[in-house]
């Protein structure tokens, strides 16, 4: 399957929709601040971007500040008893 006026070429209608899927998958939109509700930018692959990381370290490290916070409060309540 060639699109004309494309270098990008298909073999079939299943590898065109794989790669669309692929694709989908790849993109978030962020929305834009000055405009909420009328514009988005879409972003690919953002997970590999520093920024991404960097958030999802800080959300892990909460989490497991929060756990063991649980944990001892947890533990300690059934001590005392």
């Amino acid at each position: 399957m060639q699109r004309e006026g494309s270098c990008i070429g298909y073999k079939n209608k299943d590898e065109l929709l794989f790669g669309l899927k692929m694709l989908v998958n790849n993109v978030i939109l962020i929305r834009d601040d000055h405009h909420p509700y009328d514009a988005f930018h879409p972003r690919i692959e953002v997970w590999k971007t520093t920024s991404f990381q960097a958030q999802i370290l800080k959300s892990l490290k909460r989490k497991h500040t929060r756990a063991r916070a649980h944990t001892h409060t947890h533990t300690h309540t059934h001590t005392q008893k």
